[in-house]
């Protein structure tokens, strides 16, 4: 009896040793491309580590100033999957991110050449935009991942979640003899706040990535 306990422990730890526990898996997502590494601590968690780059340009306006901005998403995230069921594939995810998401535009003025900085027109050499985001970012989502726990092959995974990233913080720099007048600065300050306003609804992020990979 003692024996067969002892063969059925050591045949169990075999198992476990040799299970497929870590993978490897490269997609797309609204934070970028990617690439994910995970590891599998008991049968319902994982913990994952990420991480995600892109560039792109885009164009905003504010107060009669178009910006050709470009926007880089970089960030590494670090998560911990709860599957809810055995075998389902469906999970709970929590974690965070280090957020180095950034945008970075220069102004023209929309009409005539004069600026529109806090009401006030000012004839400027350049006007650039800085923005930046918490560089600490909380996660929160749920998601999918094809195959079995412990079974290697080839998987398939989603993801639906939120990145908390706060408001945006806005920096202009102006250039030109029109950044020496009375009142200029203050009134740059008050077209940063305008900016800032108009980000406020970013300070939530959705995320929302596919991948595929392999499990070893």
């Amino acid at each position: 009896m003692f024996k067969k306990t002892m063969m059925a422990a050591f045949v169990s730890l075999a198992l476990q040793a040799n299970a497929a526990d870590t993978a490897v898996e490269v997609g797309m997502s609204t934070l970028g491309a990617g690439i994910t590494g995970s590891y599998r601590l008991m049968d319902s968690m994982v913990l994952r580590g990420q991480y995600n780059y892109f560039t792109f340009g885009t164009d905003f306006e504010e107060d009669e100033i178009e910006y050709d901005a470009d926007l880089e998403l970089s960030s590494f995230g670090v998560m911990a999957d709860w599957y809810m069921f055995d075998n389902s594939g469906f999970r709970l995810t929590a974690g965070a991110y280090y957020n180095g998401n950034a945008l970075e535009g220069e102004g023209k003025p929309k009409n005539g050449n004069n600026f529109e900085i806090g009401g006030t027109p000012y004839a400027l050499d350049r006007l650039d935009a800085d923005v930046e985001f918490n560089s600490f970012a909380p996660y929160l989502g749920m998601g999918w991942t094809s195959g079995s726990a412990g079974t290697a092959g080839f998987i398939f995974s989603a993801d639906l979640g939120v990145l908390y990233q706060g408001s945006g913080d806005v920096s202009l720099k102006a250039s030109g003899a029109a950044t020496g007048l009375p009142g200029f600065n203050e009134d740059l300050k008050e077209e940063e706040q305008k900016l800032e306003d108009e980000l406020s609804g970013y300070k939530v992020y959705p995320v929302a990535s596919i991948s595929m990979g392999y499990r070893f």
